[in-house]
């Protein structure tokens, strides 16, 4: 299963919390991608992401913005 959350102008810290909502509600392996406009989003919320138990898959351009895939851990940080 992969679900996709477009989060371009979304501002931190509410694109992380965005993020980690969605990934939240899917069982561990799932996919999700996060497509972000720049910025310091697509830092910041990787890392994030990463930090909650969280497998960055791949992180690429796409035109003028950025697509981030996701795998969800088993393992997951309490926010």
């Amino acid at each position: 299963m992969e679900r996709e959350l477009d989060l371009r102008g979304v501002e931190a810290p509410v694109d992380y919390v965005c993020a980690h909502l969605l990934l939240s509600q899917l069982a561990p392996g799932c996919r999700a991608r996060f497509i972000f406009d720049g910025g310091d989003s697509v830092l910041h919320v990787p890392r994030e992401l990463s930090e909650d138990g969280h497998e960055i898959v791949s992180v690429e351009r796409w035109g003028r913005n950025w697509v981030v895939v996701v795998r969800v851990g088993a393992r997951v940080r309490v926010a």
